[in-house]
């Protein structure tokens, strides 16, 4: 049975930014506290805090004078201004290109447009966009099972502006901006991350050329499950956090098995993988 690894896989630029940081402060030794998890990845994160980091679910929770690092997908206003008052060193470990959707959304505001960001509401780089824009002035969409916007949402509004979250789809995306076709003034920040635009395309084009596809990574991420999404799609594919949840009988009669991974997977766990599909 032959394995082939998507060429691009696993660790993000932002991630692998974030990581090291934590590597580099856990080696100083101290309290490292972090505000919720860094990475959507629970076999690194609790690797992690074995070494001493310590998770916190809101900022109130911070002992006073304590360091936190941001995660990636950075933290609601409110939140942050909390750290400012509480924390003794604030380590910023939002992806900049995060940053940068909050920078075209405000900009967007500022220039007197309605901002629709296409994404999941629930995921905290959204709940974090969210945060920074004014009540009103804009409306969140996932892109699924008919959530986007309908002819009343283009009706009542000239002029709109689109972000999108980072890790979404391009697929979700086009969803979102479809039905805006039409709204007499519409500017498009395609601000979905060229890491995620890799990990989609490659995934694509090994789905079609393999009898099986393993999409490895945190069952919280949302961009490996997009990639199981787009993977299940072409081909019978299976998502999983480690080696340890493959089944035997999922092989049986593959001759070409593909493999991906999320932006927050390990190169180590794709590797663990890899090596245990080999062995069965």
């Amino acid at each position: 049975m032959k394995v082939v690894v998507a060429e691009y896989a696993g660790f993000c630029f932002g991630v692998r930014r974030i990581a090291e940081m934590i590597e580099e402060e856990l080696a100083k030794g101290g309290e490292l506290f972090a505000l919720g998890e860094p990475i959507h990845n629970p076999i690194k994160v609790e690797e992690w805090k074995k070494r001493g980091l310590k998770l916190i679910t809101r900022a109130s929770e911070l002992p006073e004078g304590a360091k936190v690092i941001v995660r990636a997908h950075g933290v609601p206003k409110e939140e942050w201004e909390v750290l400012e008052q509480k924390a003794g060193e604030i380590i910023d470990g939002t992806c900049p290109l995060v940053r940068k959707v909050y920078d075209r959304a405000r900009y967007l505001v500022e220039n007197g447009y309605f901002v629709v960001i296409a994404g999941d509401p629930s995921h905290p780089e959204v709940k974090g966009e969210m945060s920074y824009l004014p009540e009103g002035k804009y409306a969140v969409f996932s892109g699924k099972n008919g959530d986007v916007p309908d002819e009343s949402f283009k009706r009542d509004r000239k002029k709109v502006g689109v972000v999108a979250q980072t890790t979404l789809s391009d697929k979700l995306l086009a969803n979102v901006v479809t039905p805006l076709i039409g709204v007499e003034e519409l500017l498009i920040f395609n601000t979905i991350c060229y890491e995620t635009h890799r990990r989609q395309n490659s995934a694509k084009e090994l789905a079609s050329r393999v009898d099986l596809m393993i999409v490895v990574g945190g069952k919280n991420s949302s961009n490996t499950s997009k990639l199981y999404s787009i993977c299940r799609e072409i081909v019978e594919s299976n998502h999983v956090e480690s080696a340890e949840e493959l089944k035997e009988d999922w092989f049986a009669g593959k001759n070409v098995v593909g493999v991906t991974a999320g932006a927050s997977t390990p190169d180590e766990v794709i590797d663990e993988v890899v090596r245990k599909i080999k062995s069965l």
